[in-house]
């Protein structure tokens, strides 16, 4: 078989999954964009700073307009770490931290029309660069368990904004329990098939 004629088979086969996919109200896609973090905390300033974030989703219609959208994804949540706290207890280095996080997120998803969807659900976030920082006495600053937050959002066409939120108790500091990480996301959304 020559490389035209498994090119073409190969596009006769997308294209026939493709429609029997949409058929059956199942579509996957890709999104990327920037996000704006934030942590708020004894130990954290909630300074805004810009990280990028990719994926993809994999949506279900079960009715005309009512779905379920997960998300894989891949993010970094920048934090800006301060100290307050007494020199004996562990700590970790002043300034600003990178956390990549590879997040699922299992939204309920609403469409409003053609244009516009509202998404909402939990989401299970896992720290990806647990080694990456360490307190003085050696053990990780930062927790690599999977954490459990929400999502909020809307896609609008190929555009979506999302808030992720209540992401806490991601840091091995003292007194640490009640900081939390938010998180804005802005991005561009394909859909493949």
């Amino acid at each position: 078989m020559t490389t035209r004629q498994l090119s073409l088979v190969l596009l006769l086969l997308l294209g026939s999954i493709q429609v029997y996919a949409q058929r059956q109200g199942f579509h996957i896609g890709l999104k990327g964009g920037a996000n704006i973090s934030s942590a708020d905390g004894d130990h954290y300033r909630s300074l805004h700073k810009l990280g990028l974030q990719g994926g993809v989703f994999l949506f279900y219609n079960f009715k005309p307009n009512l779905g379920i959208q997960v998300e894989p994804m891949y993010s970094s949540a920048r934090i800006n770490v301060h100290r307050n706290y007494d020199r004996e207890d562990p700590m970790i280095g002043n300034g600003t931290k990178k956390l990549t996080y590879f997040s699922v997120p299992i939204l309920f998803k609403v469409d409003l029309g053609n244009f516009m969807s509202l998404l909402a659900g939990p989401e299970f976030n896992s720290l990806k660069n647990d080694d990456r920082y360490t307190l003085n006495d050696g053990r990780q600053a930062f927790k690599s368990s999977t954490q459990l937050s929400y999502s909020l959002g809307i896609d609008m066409g190929m555009l979506y904004f999302k808030y992720r939120g209540g992401l806490k108790g991601f840091s091995n500091l003292p007194n640490d329990g009640h900081a939390r990480i938010g998180q804005y996301q802005l991005g561009i959304r394909w859909k493949i098939i």
